[in-house]
């Protein structure tokens, strides 16, 4: 199962707020947490990232950062 929380919007602090309270929340469940940024990945790592397996089985949290700056493919 896939939960997914798009964080978007012209408040950009509010926003950054959210995303950081989301990381705090996920690392105190023990969640493994993974920031790509899109600007430097390409649809290859994001991939892999959702794909792969956790050393310890544990659940992931993956941030997406500046999604629409991806190239189109």
């Amino acid at each position: 199962m896939i939960d997914a929380k798009l964080l978007h919007g012209e408040n950009l602090a509010e926003s950054r707020r959210e995303l950081a309270l989301e990381i705090q929340k996920a690392r105190q469940e023990g969640l493994e947490v993974i920031v790509i940024e899109a600007k430097k990945s390409d649809l290859t790592n994001i991939r892999s990232a959702l794909e792969s397996n956790s050393l310890f089985g544990k659940e992931k949290l993956i941030v997406l950062e500046n999604f629409f700056s991806l190239p189109r493919q």
